[in-house]
């Protein structure tokens, strides 16, 4: 928003009764009351708008947001990729990130619905739950199935026994739990790891890529709906994107979500 020394001081253009706004000098009117006459007022309009328009080219103008960067949607994982990634969080102990990236393939929740899980939402009797129950966002309750991958995972980072029930799954500083920016900072950093360009994997990446394979494996759009927690079959074809993607193969798709055990 342009600040007040930026916009234009604009004069109404007061119409005079007695000389219905000719700007005539002789009237008494507008020199009795201190009025403008509109050919007087247009021209300090003008005036005030070539200064503000003068000003705002002396400072620069604002570049534009997207110049240089990825946008639109981001391509899901393969099979490789998640099992790379996998690997490469496991030998290096991290599994507090291990945990994340599962969670975010199982559950299909939102950068801001995940970082949200509390410890008893997918974690009871020193076990991880095979279904969980969490309200999204928006107010309704989503349940999701947690896979095996995803449950020893869970296992291994809350095995120290460090969190309570009540905390948050994943804390961050001061009590709070890990906020959707750092989880976009982590998922850039997988994206690292995997070798992919800056902005080639966001946290969308990781919530699609079992979408997609479940588009592509069963062809139910119903079903990917419902995981996605989409309100029209609309905003899951185009979140999707079926109509760019039904050229894929579907062995190769096939062979992908067996490897990934879907």
């Amino acid at each position: 928003m342009p600040k007040a020394e930026d916009r234009p001081q604009y004069v109404a253009a007061q119409v005079c009764p007695t000389c219905k706004g000719k700007g005539v000098a002789t009237c008494k009117t507008c020199a009795g009351h201190g009025r403008l006459s509109a050919p007087v007022a247009v021209q300090l309009n003008r005036a005030a708008k070539a200064a503000s328009l003068k000003r705002k080219a002396a400072k620069g103008t604002r570049p534009v947001w997207n110049k240089g960067k990825i946008i639109g949607q981001r391509a899901p994982l393969t099979a490789r990729e998640v099992w790379a990634l996998r690997s490469g969080l496991a030998i290096s102990a991290n599994y507090r990130d291990l945990a994340l990236f599962n969670l975010g393939l199982d559950s299909g929740l939102v950068g801001c619905d995940l970082v949200k899980l509390r410890v008893q939402d997918v974690f009871a009797a020193g076990r991880a739950l095979n279904k969980a129950e969490f309200i999204r966002w928006n107010g309704r309750t989503s349940s999701f199935c947690i896979g095996c991958e995803c449950a020893i995972s869970i296992e291994r980072y809350l095995s120290p026994g460090k969190l309570k029930p009540t905390d948050y799954l994943f804390p961050g500083r001061a009590g709070r739990h890990l906020n959707v920016r750092q989880y976009g900072r982590i998922a850039e950093k997988w994206g690292e790891i995997l070798g992919k360009a800056p902005g080639d994997m966001t946290t969308e990446s990781i919530r699609r890529t079992r979408a997609a394979l479940m588009y592509w494996k069963t062809g139910n759009l119903r079903a990917v709906q419902l995981f996605l927690d989409h309100a029209c079959a609309k905003t899951t074809v185009n979140y999707l994107g079926i109509d760019n993607d039904d050229g894929l193969d579907v062995q190769s798709a096939l062979e992908m979500a067996d490897n990934l055990g879907i």
